[in-house]
């Protein structure tokens, strides 16, 4: 896709948005050129990506002794959802701290934890979740994930 540029007080520069008046407002608007008798989107509008997240990265564990030396533990569900962007948005989790813990999936919007916790001790991580549009632009949201085992001792 080709760059717009416009001369604006003797130098070029590519606009970040092209308004146009239509019933009384102004609205946001992609260009096309027509090359050929064929229409070619010219230049889109940058729209950011904004991220919201809910649900749980806490997940615990508790026996009576006897217990285990350790048991799995789980958290989740937890969700990061993206708005915005040009085209379709993916989503990318890794993770960027901390102990060894499972991801359920690494390229979903909703994602939970699980991992075996020694006796008596806890784990936690810290995952970031990149969202990424069709026009090169991201986003994240970073996620502490807790996950305790404890007896009665």
């Amino acid at each position: 896709m080709a760059t717009l540029r416009v001369k604006v007080g003797g130098a070029m520069r590519t606009p970040t948005a092209v308004w146009v008046r239509s019933g009384g407002a102004w609205h946001k608007r992609a260009m096309y050129v027509r090359i050929g008798g064929t229409w070619h989107q010219a230049w889109t509008p940058v729209v950011p990506i904004s991220l919201t997240a809910s649900g749980n990265s806490y997940g615990s564990a508790f026996r009576n002794e006897p217990a285990p030396g350790s048991t799995t533990v789980s958290a989740g569900n937890y969700t990061v959802s993206g708005s915005g962007g040009t085209g379709a948005l993916s989503y990318t989790w890794a993770r960027i701290s901390g102990d060894a813990i499972n991801i359920s999936s690494t390229t979903t919007q909703t994602v939970s934890w699980s991992s075996s916790v020694p006796k008596n001790s806890s784990k936690s991580a810290t995952y970031r979740c990149t969202v990424s549009d069709t026009a090169g632009q991201s986003a994240f949201h970073d996620v502490t994930v807790y996950l305790d085992y404890f007896t009665d001792l």
